[in-house]
């Protein structure tokens, strides 16, 4: 696999070019969410989470010691953010 080539690819239409470095090969989602949170958090933080949401979200973050939070999506509002609660 080309990280060249990704990062070719993704750069199509943003204004800016990706190098290489900044693509990311995971083997799958719960790994892509896990090395985000280990490269972006630190212990004793909180993480924003959509309610519902994708589970392994609130189970990575525990790993980490950060505490969830979560936020609610408005249904009768085309599943809005409720900005009440962030």
């Amino acid at each position: 696999m080309s990280y060249w080539a990704i990062a070719d690819y993704l750069s199509r239409g943003i204004p800016y070019t990706l190098q290489s470095n900044d693509v990311y090969v995971t083997n799958g989602y719960t790994q892509a969410i896990e090395i985000t949170l280990s490269i972006l958090a630190r212990p004793g933080a909180n993480t924003l989470l959509p309610r519902p949401g994708f589970p392994i979200y609130g189970l990575c973050s525990a790993f980490r010691h950060l505490e969830a939070r979560y936020f609610d999506f408005l249904p009768e509002k085309q599943w809005e953010v409720d900005l009440r609660v962030v």
